[in-house]
């Protein structure tokens, strides 16, 4: 996200290295003239966000991934949970739920047999990491807790619902993103939507859903961890 920010910076620096050196050298002439005229420009680009526009495609694409990113490290977040509540013994709400097997399920490569069984619970029970409902209700309803609904949560809502309209909307609020955040309410960001308006992110407000993202999962591991301390 930052990157032609950094570009620009790594010039400007290399232009007034040389810049300095030309003027302690005593050299005055077209490359000393023309090193500054160039030194100022980049100024001038990094303080005007003139490549800006170049770039703010990569921005949505960034929470994009971002999103991605959190849906795949709760689902294994979840899997290592259901591992480790079988392997202990300490099952809890787990231990009351039922899958069907067949031995194709359970052809396996190595000794991972809680692993394919975490696999198998996953698809059979229609758990999905892509919405913050959903995340929610597995872990109260098989491994016994989840966070509170806080901001944190309604960030989270807030780019999952974000993320779809980027991908399957042309970047464009709808009708489905303005009923999925009505109630992602207190959040950090992004308090208005308009029906049919481009949606833009900035860094900024990703780093904010990425550190609301952190809390969440730091929230899960430390209340799953007490469970099965005090289990």
């Amino acid at each position: 996200m930052e990157f032609d920010d950094a570009l620009i910076q790594f010039c400007i620096l290399r232009f007034s290295d040389l810049a300095l050196r030309l003027e302690k050298s005593g050299i005055a002439n077209n490359l000393t003239l023309s090193t500054n005229r160039m030194l100022d420009q980049l100024k001038r680009i990094r303080q005007n966000q003139s490549l800006r526009s170049q770039y703010i495609e990569i921005f949505n694409q960034s929470l994009v991934l971002l999103v991605s990113y959190f849906g795949s490290s709760i689902r294994d977040l979840f899997k290592v949970t259901f591992i480790f509540a079988l392997d202990s013994g300490k099952l809890g709400k787990l231990g009351e739920q039922d899958i069907k097997i067949s031995l194709a399920d359970l052809h396996i490569t190595g000794d991972d047999l809680s692993g394919k069984l975490a696999d198998v619970f996953i698809i059979q029970k229609d758990i999905s990491f892509q919405d913050m409902q959903s995340i929610g209700r597995a872990f109260d309803q098989y491994l016994g807790f989840k966070p509170p609904r806080d901001s944190h949560v309604n960030n989270i809502i807030l780019a999952q619902a974000c993320r779809h309209a980027i991908v399957h909307n042309g970047s464009k609020s709808d009708a489905k993103l303005l009923k999925q955040i009505a109630d992602a309410k207190p959040r950090d960001l992004k308090q208005t939507f308009s029906l049919d308006k481009k949606i833009q992110f900035e860094p900024s407000e990703i780093k904010l859903i990425g550190e609301s993202m952190k809390h969440y999962m730091r929230a899960l591991g430390v209340g799953l961890r007490k469970q099965w301390n005090n289990a």
